[in-house]
């Protein structure tokens, strides 16, 4: 299990995409930036989220799972889900990659989607732009690659993957069996209709590949942001950036 605490007061890459927000003017930090500093500014000693489930969020779990148990035989792939990883170079940065291919010096993410709509955004948009398309068609586009690009550079790599998994119909039955593994009983007693699946004859793959490499102009972008976001928690909390990033955020700092 992710050891949540290694997270706490930190960025981490799930959500630092919200740093990469601009003002109206271009250069000062906008409101998902803010809110986002302040939210950490609050972590202490426990995470401010309130770990809040959603069936999307059960079923790509459960899903996730099934990929890496499905590709186990591929040994390029070292899971990385449970392991946090901080940045050599910023205090308040880390993340959990889904998985490590070492040897091709590549991360994986993997991606469950829960409707058609964002599978087909990402595998399809991918087939005919590239990771540029998924950025401007998917509605978490964005996200997922900052992301990627975070959890890159935690590794020191520059190539990236997105894994895309929805199952096919004839895998349903199983899916439900495992479910109660989880402790998601309400998958168990869903009707093949108000699941996601793939045709079993269909045009698409279950499992799809989106392998991308990673502009350095988009890693230094990602690190001038979080020393920007670093050096604003610094300023509001009055003290020297040398200082801070030796410093843990604890009750003490809260503003």
């Amino acid at each position: 299990m992710l050891d949540q605490s290694k997270r706490f007061g930190k960025f981490t890459s799930s959500e630092i995409y919200k740093l990469l927000t601009r003002a109206k003017n271009g250069v000062d930090f906008g409101k998902p930036a803010q809110t986002y500093i302040r939210e950490k500014l609050m972590e202490f000693g426990r995470s401010i989220d309130k770990n809040v489930s959603s069936r999307e969020m059960e079923w790509g779990k459960l899903c996730e799972s099934r990929v890496f148990h499905t590709m186990k035989d591929d040994i390029s792939y070292t899971p990385m889900h449970e392991i946090t990883l901080q940045h050599p170079l910023y205090a308040r940065w880390a993340g959990s990659p889904d998985a490590d291919r070492q040897r091709l010096k590549v991360v994986s993410e993997t991606k469950c989607p829960y409707t058609h709509t964002s599978f087909y955004n990402l595998v399809k948009s991918f087939e005919i732009g590239g990771i540029e398309e998924i950025r401007n068609v998917h509605d978490k586009g964005e996200q997922y690659y900052w992301q990627c690009v975070s959890n890159a550079d935690l590794l020191g790599y520059t190539k990236a993957e997105l894994i895309v998994y929805m199952p096919y119909q004839k895998e349903l039955e199983e899916i439900r069996l495992e479910s109660a593994n989880f402790g998601f009983p309400w998958i168990g007693f869903t009707q093949d209709e108000d699941l996601p699946y793939l045709l079993n004859d269909g045009k698409f793959k279950n499992i799809n590949v989106l392998p991308f490499d990673i502009p350095n102009s988009d890693i230094e972008l990602l690190r001038y942001s979080v020393e920007m976001a670093e050096k604003e928690i610094c300023k509001k909390l009055g003290i020297d950036y040398t200082a801070y990033i030796a410093t843990p955020i604890d009750e003490g700092t809260i503003i």
